[in-house]
């Protein structure tokens, strides 16, 4: 069929009937991309849109991913409403493939994850520390730390290997007894490691049919959860992503150049500046504005700023009379062409929220008019939707907020507490009426707008629960205390407070990656909470201590707890691990026996004084604090591989077999219980079993602590008529570890 014919004069119209699209340069440059052959060397994989509020960006993004939509490239969109790394993929993942066609096992795996790590946080019986571990630490650093590598650089902050290391045992102790399937375990341990190849799988299979385009936007904002994990994903870390992959990344800063350096061959810098005269008379034209002297007057008020140009000409003004003074209020700016006084006022009482929707148009609005105000709201050109929300645009809002404060500020505590109560009454609804409950991610939500609510009706007062709450929040995880930090210097920047704002300062500047002792620090130096909060946010910093290294500091903070609470049995057998780590065995022995006289049912406590037993030579006494605690909890894997040992010592080789074997059945990858085994089949003469053993153990956990395991290979095989090999392996370990040394510390 022969293909028809269009007249030039025919384009022309149909390009005039489309309406104005503002960024052309930016749009052929990305449509030409897109065209290249993902090999041409003049194709970029990633865009860098930046530039200042109100510049467009946003806008500019949508547009790009209608373009790559028309040429028929999956895309999705992904901004400041993700939490994590896991939250982001999820948005991603739907975003490509609603039906979970190409990331169904992505998708199963990551319900898989939200579901076992919910029940974690809600199991009372979980060991002092190891909720908190799986939840901040082990989340940001991974697998590595959970196998006891001591990970410091830009990213991390400093993390003790031996602290590390016997952090995660104890995690990895406890969920192989709460979990059956051992890749639950790992996925526990370290999430982001377990779900991304998944994550690359799924892209990869979606790409085989159709090219993919993402959209990262609000980069300032959300950069510091999603760079490290981006960057590692474009150097291969989770496997190879598909070719056909473009990246869009939207901020009001480019991106670093020195993290970003290796990949400057391929990014496209795209920055943003107003639109120009020619630009912003365009849009204006596709408005029917095109008297001069209106024309100019918008120019003027607007500063050619998408944002202002759109909502300066969404009134029609007549004429350059019907714009008003330029020099005149912000607010009037908005909505000078709205004459509806209610329309107007829950225009500027709509600002109040961070985000909006109905439910929360509905405090403010009249009776049974916020479906209809809701309605017309979500027309205006500074409010903009993602998912189930909509917010105002920064400059929109602050105008808005900036008004209300002035000019009825009785008014403005009001309605702030309005909205806080509503929100009490929404976060009551979703736990059922259960109270806090902090793996509930809608209760979280609804928390947090609550005390953003009450920060604004009346800061003063209501400033120590708030600081309360960013205690819980640390205990929780470090995405929720930057959270909370984040939502005080909202506060505080809404009400123009200095207390708030420096408290917003203080706790935002303070989060250190997974390191929250800086934050916590300034909460019980300064935050006036209560004894029971100050117990938390020392059993907290003295954790964090510990993971870092720091003893003396984290023993301090238990004493702090210990002295407000003499009957506090997790922070006095913390106390006696300490000084168990340094060393100090004697008083690690009277720690761990006050803790288990206050709490006879502690199993945590049983078997590390096994393990002090151990290191004074009481063996007899260490082998029954082990059963004990094998007694009290069967599955305690730690306790079965500390008397394993124990028997290997008294060579009871048949029993020792038994226990080892027992905590390898219940978790497949207890590096330490596997590599003891072999010793076990070395001890019986039976080499190959032996060998295998250290081999899987290798495999699975290999670190300058632990290269004794290497070197345990290399008896093995000398013992097994294997001389090139037993020396091959003598060589590595003393390279890895120059004073190796057989040990027995897991």
């Amino acid at each position: 069929m022969a293909r028809e014919r269009r007249s030039l004069q025919d384009l022309i119209r149909s390009r005039q009937r489309s309406g104005f699209v503002g960024r052309q340069g930016q749009v052929i440059q990305f449509a030409e991309n897109l065209a290249l052959a993902v090999d041409d060397e003049r194709r970029r994989f990633l865009f860098n849109i930046h530039g200042d509020a109100g510049v467009g960006k946003t806008y500019l993004t949508m547009q790009l991913r209608q373009t790559a939509a028309e040429r028929g490239a999956l895309t999705a969109y992904v901004d400041e409403t993700v939490e994590d790394v896991l939250s982001a993929m999820s948005v991603i993942a739907h975003g490509l493939s609603p039906d979970g066609a190409w990331l169904g096992e992505f998708n199963k795996r990551a319900k898989a994850y939200l579901q076992r790590r919910h029940e974690l946080a809600s199991d009372p019986h979980a060991p002092d520390g190891v909720a908190a571990f799986l939840t901040r630490t082990a989340v940001m650093i991974g697998v590595h730390a959970a196998r006891g590598v001591p990970i410091a650089g830009s990213l991390l902050a400093p993390v003790d290997a031996a602290a590390a290391a016997d952090q995660a045992d104890r995690a990895r102790a406890y969920l192989a007894s709460k979990l059956r399937d051992h890749a639950d375990v790992r996925l526990l341990l370290s999430p982001a490691e377990e779900l991304t190849p998944l994550f690359v799988t799924g892209l990869n299979r979606a790409a085989a049919g159709q090219p993919i385009a993402l959209f990262i936007d609000t980069y300032e904002r959300i950069g510091l959860l999603l760079d490290q994990w981006l960057r590692d994903m474009y150097a291969g870390r989770y496997g190879d992503l598909p070719g056909s992959l473009v990246t869009t990344i939207s901020g009001q800063v480019p991106l670093d150049p020195n993290s970003w350096s290796e990949y400057i061959p391929v990014i496209a810098d795209v920055p943003l500046e107003p639109f120009s005269d020619t630009e912003a008379r365009q849009f204006l034209a596709s408005k029917n504005i095109t008297g001069e002297q209106t024309v100019e007057v918008i120019l003027n008020l607007s500063g050619r700023l998408p944002l202002w140009l759109a909502t300066l000409a969404s009134g029609h003004p007549g004429g350059a009379a019907d714009i008003g003074d330029p020099a005149g209020d912000t607010v009037e700016r908005f909505l000078k062409w709205e004459n509806d006084p209610a329309r107007r006022a829950i225009a500027v009482a709509a600002a109040l929220p961070r985000a909006l929707n109905q439910d929360v148009l509905a405090p403010l609005a009249p009776d049974g008019q916020a479906p209809v105000l809701f309605a017309w709201l979500r027309g205006l050109p500074f409010v903009t939707q993602q998912g189930g929300i909509w917010r105002y645009h920064e400059v929109a809002r602050a105008a808005m907020l900036r008004l209300q404060r002035a000019q009825a500020p009785s008014e403005w505590r009001a309605r702030q507490a309005a909205l806080a109560r509503a929100h009490a009454a929404w976060a009551a609804d979703t736990s059922g009426g259960t109270g806090e409950t902090w793996t509930n991610p809608g209760w979280i939500d609804h928390v947090r707008e609550e005390t953003y609510h009450l920060l604004c009706a009346d800061p003063v007062n209501n400033l120590p629960q708030a600081l309360a709450s960013a205690v819980k929040a640390a205990k929780h995880s470090t995405i929720r205390a930057r959270q909370w930090a984040g939502l005080i210097a909202d506060a505080g920047r809404d009400t123009d407070q200095p207390t708030l704002q420096e408290w917003g300062r203080l706790l935002g500047g303070s989060i250190h990656d997974s390191d929250l002792t800086e934050y916590l620090t300034h909460l019980i130096n300064k935050g006036q909470i209560s004894e029971a909060s100050i117990i938390i946010a020392f059993r907290e910093r003295g954790n964090g201590h510990r993971l870092a290294g720091r003893f003396d500091e984290a023993l301090a903070d238990l004493t702090r707890i210990i002295d407000m609470d003499p009957r506090y049995a997790k922070a006095i057998a913390s106390r006696g691990l300490i000084y168990y780590t340094m060393g100090r065995h004697g008083e690690a022995l009277a720690e761990f026996s006050r803790a288990i006289e206050i709490d006879p049912s502690y199993t945590w406590a049983f078997s590390n004084r096994g393990r002090v037993y151990w290191a004074l030579g009481r063996q007899n006494d260490a082998l029954a604090d082990f059963t004990r605690a094998i007694d009290l909890n069967p599955s305690y894997t730690k306790a079965l591989a500390s008397r394993g040992l124990g028997y290997l010592a008294a060579d009871r080789y048949n029993e020792a077999l038994a226990d080892l074997s027992r905590a390898i059945d219940i978790d497949p990858d207890y590096a330490w219980a596997i590599a003891r085994r072999g010793q076990v089949y070395l001890a019986l003469a039976q080499y190959d079993e032996a060998i295998a053993d250290f081999t899987r153990a290798i495999d699975i956990d290999i670190t300058p602590s632990r290269a004794w395991i290497i070197a345990s290979r290399s008896q093995a095989y000398q013992a097994a008529g294997q001389p090139d090999k037993a020396r091959a392996d003598f060589t590595r370990a003393i390279e890895i570890d120059p004073e190796i040394a057989t040990m027995t510390d897991q």
